[in-house]
């Protein structure tokens, strides 16, 4: 009986030994297929991270066009209340002209009516803002210039050093 139990614990032992050489085997298995799973997880994440850098980097670059579009809105904005200011301003000027003419229409001298009436070329008109009195006669000519009284005012006026 002694011969059999060794040999029982012999067999028993080796199956013990199979056992853990089975159970070794299985786990460097698992651990070659972890392994591999590791490995593609990890590409994985550095794929996403290459996506996540380049949305955050598409992120960035948005929102720097939406600060630019926001700054250029102000502008525009701030341009378009000019502009109103502009046109309040001119339309002024424009009924104050007007009224001015109107005055001048319901002149009573003949010869103020009749000049208000006609049109004035536009090149003396773009002048007349450089235009300055020079003279201030009781007769209202320009007989001491030397010019005649009908273009004796503008050349009275015209004779400073205005530069256009």
């Amino acid at each position: 009986m002694k011969v059999s139990l060794f040999g029982g614990l012999a067999l028993a032992a080796a199956l013990a030994l199979a056992a853990a050489g089975f159970a070794v085997l299985d786990a460097k298995h698992d651990l070659a297929v972890a392994q591999t799973q590791v490995q593609t997880l990890t590409g994985t994440v550095a794929l996403k991270q290459e996506q996540v850098d380049v949305l955050a980097q598409t992120v960035t670059t948005a929102s720097a066009l939406v600060t630019e579009i926001k700054n250029e809105r102000a502008l525009v904005v701030k341009l378009l209340k000019e502009q109103m200011v502009q046109q309040q301003l001119l339309a002024a000027q424009l009924a104050d002209s007007h009224a001015q003419v109107n005055q001048l229409r319901q002149s009573k001298d003949e010869y103020v009516k009749a000049w208000s009436a006609t049109h004035m070329p536009g090149a003396a008109v773009r002048l007349y803002p450089y235009a300055e009195y020079t003279g201030n006669y009781p007769d209202g000519g320009a007989e001491s210039t030397g010019v005649s009284d009908a273009a004796g005012k503008f050349a009275g006026r015209l004779h400073t050093s205005n530069h256009f």
